[in-house]
């Protein structure tokens, strides 16, 4: 039955795309940075149009068909992250979202478990700017080669972003924390500044990508930078959250990717904090090349004084930041999630930087949510993939003033 039903589903969506022509649709597609540039795209349409779009939760073969379900005659634009965890998927989203316009942010090692090579991960985003019509258009990013091969022999319009020959690039870039992404954005008619509230200097891929898109939908260069300016992260993409106990924790627990890891460790790495703490949860593909164990060892080693490890994986990891020269009574591992919060809030000092690292299944976000109060739900299996912050299930009982509120967005599977 549930196979039947979701198949109804997406045929209904591809009919409902098809009676929706009118709508422009922007597919953003990527190894890393959709997220951002998907809020950023919807942020700058916002300020201007009527439009329909996803969050990160709906970028996958079951989303993506409620999303365009949401699409109504009055909306201008429809903004759809669109993933993929396995080959041979992405033509399914494409003959099904049929987008005007591809946003391609970069390729990276990401589900290698499933995918032969990095060149693999490549040609399967490529589906989805293969499929685009004559009429359509990609927005690729000119810094990453692997995204510039998808654009050769398209027969659509190509326009590029990142360097000083595109539509839009950027310069003058800083980001050291507690500073937050500040950027100069550049364009053929001028140049502008943009201060977010981005933590790092890596969004500015996504950052630009969105600009750039936005532009060519009718927007402005000066009318982007005003809609983004003091933009924020998506949830639990490096976004600082408070603590009752005075420590910044950096919420990052939603993509577990090498990539990115090495990303956020390095912001880390670039403080003057007294004390910085690693939560880390699964590290995605660790256990498949071409993941590089000891640089990620190395930079845990650099960027903090203390690691803690969650849960039954990542053994070769906590190995290798010992070796690599962190003293064994600051790496510490534990089985389940409850016993790292409760040893967190015995160790935690005002003033202490607290990256929580990890993917979805993880659900580390428990580790922020107990730091505030008490949480019912401490299950070590849950098929609720999305943010704890959405779970009816979480019970969450806050103990102290200014504690964070939960979304009520999402609900687990019973």
């Amino acid at each position: 039955m549930g196979l039947l039903y979701n198949c109804a589903v997406v045929a209904l969506a591809a009919l409902w795309r098809r009676l929706m022509g009118h709508v422009t649709v922007v597919a953003i597609t990527g190894s890393v940075g959709k997220s951002t540039a998907s809020k950023c795209l919807q942020t700058i349409l916002s300020s201007r149009f009527e439009y329909v779009g996803t969050n990160s939760v709906d970028n996958g073969r079951y989303g993506l068909p409620r999303v365009l379900l949401k699409i109504r005659p009055r909306h201008r634009f429809a903004v759809l992250e669109v993933g993929i965890v396995k080959p041979g998927r992405m033509w399914r989203s494409a003959r099904m979202i049929r987008p005007d316009i591809v946003v391609v942010t970069g390729i990276a090692n990401r589900h290698m478990k499933n995918f032969a090579s990095i060149k693999e991960v490549a040609s399967e985003k490529g589906r989805l700017v293969r499929g685009l019509k004559k009429d359509g258009l990609a927005v690729v990013n000119r810094n990453d080669d692997r995204v510039v091969s998808l654009a050769n022999g398209l027969r659509c319009r190509t326009a590029f972003f990142g360097s000083s020959c595109d539509t839009v690039w950027a310069d003058e870039v800083s980001a050291t924390w507690p500073n937050r992404l500040r950027l100069r954005v550049n364009a053929s008619d001028g140049s502008h500044w943009l201060q977010t509230k981005l933590v790092g200097r890596h969004w500015v891929t996504s950052v630009i990508a969105a600009i750039a898109t936005a532009k060519c939908c009718g927007v402005s260069v000066g009318e982007s930078v005003e809609a983004l300016q003091d933009i924020g992260p998506p949830p639990a993409r490096l976004d600082p959250s408070p603590t009752p106990q005075g420590a910044i924790v950096l919420r990052d627990e939603f993509n577990g990717s090498v990539t990115t890891y090495l990303a956020a460790l390095r912001i880390l790495n670039e403080t003057q904090i007294r004390r910085r703490i690693v939560v880390c949860g699964t590290v995605e593909d660790a256990a498949s090349p071409p993941c590089d164990i000891p640089t990620l060892a190395a930079e845990m080693c650099a960027s903090s004084e203390r690691v803690l490890f969650v849960g039954p994986h990542n053994l070769e990891v906590s190995r290798a930041v010992i070796s690599a020269g962190m003293p064994p009574d600051q790496v510490h591992r534990f089985t389940t999630a409850r016993e790292a919060a409760d040893f967190l809030l015995h160790e935690i000092r005002s003033g202490d930087l607290i990256l929580l690292r990890g993917q979805a299944q993880d659900h580390l976000s428990r580790l922020y949510f107990a730091l505030w109060g008490d949480v019912k739900c401490w299950k070590h299996d849950c098929r609720f993939v999305p943010l704890c912050d959405g779970c009816a299930e979480l019970g969450f009982n806050p103990l102290h003033e200014g504690a964070p509120e939960t979304m009520e967005l999402f609900f687990p599977p019973h």
